[in-house]
């Protein structure tokens, strides 16, 4: 039975299959986790929306929906607002899940621009 981190990262991977643009995805998850470690997932969550536009940040919402993280629901226009709506201890939880989450998003990403862009070999 695998375990939740090997669930998460599954799940991350198959999310990351279909992200277009890589560089901007990096930059985009780079900075969603580091803005919910500094302000808060609510701010982190203000700040997807803040830069719908760019499409690494509207990425990013579409692939939290199938981590399953509770009180998110099921469409990704609903998860800022759900969030901001959250009772304490759900808001607390959900931003522990939402770090794992992105965590896994971020690895995922770099192993696929890895993939794309394999080391030069110097002889």
């Amino acid at each position: 039975m695998p375990t939740r981190e090997q669930e998460r990262a599954k799940t991350a991977y198959n999310c990351i299959r279909t992200v277009l643009d890589l560089d901007s995805y990096k930059s985009a998850v780079n900075t969603f986790f580091t803005t919910i470690l500094r302000s808060g997932l609510a701010s982190a969550m203000s700040l997807l929306e803040r830069k719908s536009h760019d499409v690494g940040f509207n990425e990013i919402l579409s692939h939290l929906i199938p981590f399953g993280i509770p009180g998110y629901g099921n469409q990704s226009n609903n998860i800022p607002e759900n969030v901001r709506r959250m009772e304490v201890g759900a808001y607390i939880l959900a931003t522990r899940q939402t770090l794992r989450a992105v965590y896994w998003l971020k690895r995922a990403a770099q192993a696929k621009s890895a993939m794309a862009n394999p080391p030069v070999q110097r002889n």
